[in-house]
């Protein structure tokens, strides 16, 4: 069953002063999604948006399957505690980002549904190609971002549309420069709270380190490390999905990206043809987006 987009949409935009909660992002989402849906989670990692139980109709698809799940908690985040964790039955893993070839009958969702996986990927517009492909007219992305203002990412570049189109249109140009900007600029700055001039931090990683890693990558032998390939403000996101949809990179259209609140915002995404836009009302979302990242 389909997702009322409009009226998420309004509670999305009159919620924050109701819900000081972090998760109201996800309380919104749950409360505006019928039990009959169906529901594809990216990523869930312990922590669940849905369940089996009260929605049938609910999938997850990770990187990893539940039992890698758990060893890679326990290995690179040395958790310990694995067995008083959440992790659900993955459904579908994929190892090589197409979601569409993991899923059997070629199954499209109602509601396609990540928390903090986006900026994972290394291709975004790859990323955003496939979930394009599993949504029908109808149906629904949420997609709740980080904030970088508001994270370790809080001093590097914000990434831009031009690099999104040229990892997708020139792919031997790896994920490398990503990874060296977070190894530059990464710090320690605790996530959850803003960034102001009477806050103190830490680079985490001194030149020389994060030079020898970047060398490492160049001939392969850098070891796997989780980062953020993409950095974002909700303005800036705003506009790299507004434009690759005007170019018709995709077809998938932002009906809605909300103020941060603690440390993340989140996007409504519904599939649109280009062709049957305003493109004057696109043109002039646009200009009010490039002034107020670049020029304010």
């Amino acid at each position: 069953m389909a997702i009322n987009t409009f009226e998420l949409v309004k509670a999305l935009q009159n919620a924050p002063a109701l819900y000081p909660n972090i998760n109201y992002f996800r309380a919104l989402v749950k409360q505006f999604t019928p039990n009959t849906a169906n529901i594809l989670e990216l990523g869930a990692g312990s922590s669940p948006l849905f369940n089996k139980l009260e929605f049938p109709g609910y999938k997850t698809l990770d990187y990893y399957s539940t039992e890698e799940l758990k060893l890679h908690y326990q290995h690179d985040y040395k958790i310990n505690n694995i067995h008083e964790m959440n992790f659900p039955e993955v459904d579908y893993v994929c190892k090589d980002g197409r979601l569409k070839n993991c899923i059997e009958n070629q199954t499209l969702f109602d509601l396609v549904f990540s928390s903090h996986n986006l900026e994972h990927h290394p291709c975004l517009l790859s990323h955003l190609n496939e979930v394009e492909s599993l949504l029908h007219p109808n149906s629904v992305a949420a997609i709740i971002v980080p904030d970088k203002r508001c994270t370790f990412d809080m001093v590097r570049s914000i990434s831009m549309t031009a690099d999104v189109i040229d990892r997708y249109f020139n792919p031997q140009n790896v994920s490398l420069r990503s990874f060296l900007d977070y190894t530059l600029r990464a710090t320690d700055l605790n996530p959850i709270r803003r960034i102001s001039a009477q806050d103190e931090y830490q680079i985490c990683l001194n030149l020389d380190d994060a030079l020898s890693k970047y060398k490492a990558g160049l001939i392969g032998n850098l070891e796997f490390v989780d980062f953020h390939n993409w950095v974002f403000t909700p303005e800036s996101l705003h506009l790299i999905l507004l434009e690759l949809y005007q170019m018709k990179l995709t077809r998938l259209y932002p009906q809605l990206v909300t103020e941060t609140l603690g440390n993340e915002f989140m996007c409504i995404i519904t599939l649109l043809d280009p062709d049957t836009q305003n493109f004057d009302h696109l043109n002039t979302l646009r200009k009010q987006l490039l002034t107020e990242i670049y020029l304010n």
